[in-house]
């Protein structure tokens, strides 16, 4: 049997790392709710295995979601994963053909350059082993080199920030990046002697032959190239590397259907562990990119839950827009958590909302609820009536008298008390009405009615249900001369999906031009409600910035489709910004286009 020493320190960590991890499954498992754990046993044998399987093919070891976000870092991340993984399966194949009738010990085909120095003498494959084993080594140390410039130079990934580690995450960073530079050099001192290397160790070892003896150098670099394998497993479940096999895990509960709520405290611990701190999040932020303002970003919040560790700065520092969540290699929600976070935080203070006395409604079919936000663009809600008007459609006013909030602002404070008892008296109100379907301008009570009411009618954005009304050809309108970009708000965009309909009905009133900036990249304007802790400064610089970036300068009108989005933008850019309602209800007046032409305010002179 081939053993020597330094293989301890490897086997060690791979046994430690191996048994930690096992025990982690076993207790991840356990602690699943029973209507979970059926779900993952009735999904193994099926195709959702296969899903599974795929997915953590592409996204952990190739990482294809981080090479369309920025090529270089998804070149650096998969040629470290996969040239690993294609090392270590190789390296088992190549040991196993050399010797198919011994039982190798796990370190062997690791350190096999060591152990074997006669078999490429006697097999004619080994030539083709030695050089697909050199090439991967050297793509994983360019790999490794690209890591280490990005710790220090981010730029060149066109990256304005990395994330900051602590030495939990320093002490397997390092080790990291020494593991494959002492194979190198390990095995190269012995391909220098033994001639047993590939092109790459075979060329440097002949180099280094020539001023470093074998005695003691060959065997000191092998041990410390064990040593740093070792440090990097056994530091690895407190790092950010513990990401590696809970990614795995991830996806196989995603796929399987596993509910990922905030109550499964088992399932949401592996998804915490999943984020790689990669780093992406942190300039996608515009609280980060446009208000310059570090560590509360994504990544740092989710270390802090993961070391349950309470901050109330990062907590409620956040827009809770979704830019981190929709870019994020792996999918952890993120709003998920920080809502959880406001829950517990405010959970002394939270209180139900006082008592609403609810006046029954005339019956109708459709119900139009204005909410809140409306209310503080009263211009959108006028569109709104003249159009329902003009529909013939059989419908009411459902806040025309007696305002209630929707619940979702005092949800996004963590108030969940105080939310629900606004919801049941919202609740009772819409019921009074015996309506079939529930319209609404604002895309933050959309979100809520969705989400949280649990209605058995269609509840459908404004810009939804005045797209269907020009398809029943219910609205007489004329073609404005007009060009626009139109502005995703978040809540209806990455929060419920609606990108095509606002879309397609702009493009019936008016010249819709497209930008970078929309759809998933859709910027937030600054003015959420979720963001609690910024300064109207920083709010201001936010606000500014999207409008520059979606070349608002260069349109007649921004066109949005939140009632609080337009009250934000319009501070700046004064009667340019309007909703889709009202372009909708200008088209119904052409004189009142035109009137909007003459009328509007140079945004290059507000900011």
């Amino acid at each position: 049997m081939h053993f020597h020493p330094f293989v301890l320190p490897f086997l060690l960590g791979l046994i430690f790392i191996v048994v930690f991890f096992v025990v982690k499954i076993i207790y991840w498992y356990q602690n699943l709710l029973i209507e979970e754990k059926i779900k993952f046993i009735q999904s193994v044998f099926t195709v959702k295995t296969w899903l599974a399987i795929k997915e953590v093919f592409f996204e952990s070891l190739l990482h294809r979601k981080v090479f369309k976000i920025n090529p270089l870092l998804g070149y650096m991340h998969s040629s470290i994963a996969f040239g690993w993984f294609l090392l270590i399966l190789i390296g088992n194949l190549e040991s196993r053909l050399y010797h198919p009738s011994d039982l190798n010990p796990p370190y062997y085909p690791i350190f096999l350059s060591y152990f074997d120095k006669s078999s490429h003498e006697v097999y004619w494959f080994a030539e083709i082993f030695k050089f697909v084993m050199n090439l991967l080594l050297l793509i994983i140390l360019t790999g490794v080199s690209l890591a280490v410039i990005k710790r220090f130079y981010a730029k060149l990934f066109s990256m304005k920030k990395t994330s900051s580690l602590k030495w939990s995450d320093k002490i397997p960073l390092y080790a990291l990046w020494l593991i494959f530079p002492f194979r190198l050099l390990a095995e190269s001192v012995s391909a220098g002697y033994y001639h047993n290397g590939g092109f790459l160790t075979n060329s440097l070892g002949s180099v280094l032959s020539s001023f470093i003896p074998e005695y003691p150098f060959v065997e000191m670099f092998y041990w410390l190239y064990s040593i740093s394998l070792g440090i990097f497993f056994i530091s690895l479940p407190w790092s950010r590397y513990m990401h590696i096999p809970s990614e795995v895990v991830f996806i196989f509960f995603r796929n399987y259907g596993v509910d990922f709520s905030p109550a499964n405290k088992a399932v949401n611990e592996v998804e915490v562990l999943s984020c790689s701190r990669c780093g992406i999040c942190i300039d996608t932020c515009q609280i980060m990119s446009s208000a310059r303002v570090n560590h509360i970003q994504a990544v740092y919040f989710l270390r802090g839950v993961r070391e349950k560790k309470y901050d109330e700065n990062k907590t409620f520092n956040c827009l809770m827009c979704g830019r981190c969540s929709n870019i994020c290699p792996v999918g952890i929600d993120v709003n998920k958590y920080r809502l959880s976070q406001r829950i517990k935080a405010n959970m002394q203070i939270d209180l139900p909302a006082d008592k609403v006395k609810i006046n029954p409604l005339e019956k109708a079919k459709v119900g139009y609820f204005a909410g809140c936000m409306t209310y503080l663009t009263p211009s959108v809600k006028e569109a709104m009536i003249q159009i329902l008007n003009q529909s013939g459609s059989n419908w009411i006013f459902l806040d025309e008298k007696s305002g209630i909030c929707c619940g979702r602002p005092a949800k996004l404070a963590g108030l969940t008390s105080k939310a629900v008892s606004l919801q049941n008296a919202l609740k009772e109100l819409i019921a009074s009405a015996e309506i079939q379907q529930l319209v609404t301008s604002c895309p933050i009570c959309l979100k809520t009615f969705r989400e949280d009411y649990k209605l058995s009618i269609p509840v459908d954005h404004h810009s939804v249900f005045i797209n269907q009304l020009i398809k029943d050809k219910k609205l007489i309108y004329s073609r404005l001369n007009l060009n626009a970009v139109y502005h995703d708000p978040c809540e209806m965009g990455r929060g419920l999906g609606i990108y095509d309909e606002p879309r397609e009905l702009l493009d019936k009133v008016i010249q819709l031009r497209n930008h970078q900036y929309e759809k998933d990249n859709a910027l937030c304007c600054g003015g959420s409600l979720a963001g609690f802790r910024l300064t109207n400064q920083e709010k201001e610089l936010i606000t500014k910035d999207a409008l520059e970036k979606m070349n608002v300068a260069d349109m007649n009108i921004l066109a949005t489709s939140c009632p609080m989005c337009k009250k934000t933008f319009a501070r700046y850019v004064g009667n340019k910004v309007s909703d889709i309602a009202e372009i909708v209800a200008m088209a119904m007046k052409t004189k009142e286009g035109q009137k909007h032409i003459s009328e509007q305010i140079s945004i290059k002179e507000l900011l």
